[in-house]
């Protein structure tokens, strides 16, 4: 059985991990849109690094 640090930490992650899929979308359909800005662009780089960095973590 986990302890209630881990259990603490698994939820955490889940939440960060919901948040970057949220963000991801976000910037698909930024890009996707008929005039994407820079800013979507940068969101989508720094949430590719963020998940390869989360990944390698594990």
């Amino acid at each position: 059985m986990e302890s209630p640090e881990e259990q603490d930490r698994r939820k955490i992650a889940t939440v960060v991990e919901l948040g970057l899929i949220c963000e991801a979308v976000s910037a698909m359909q930024a890009l996707s849109s008929e005039e994407p800005s820079w800013t979507a662009g940068l969101l989508a780089l720094m949430l590719l690094l963020v998940v390869s960095g989360h990944s390698h973590k594990r």
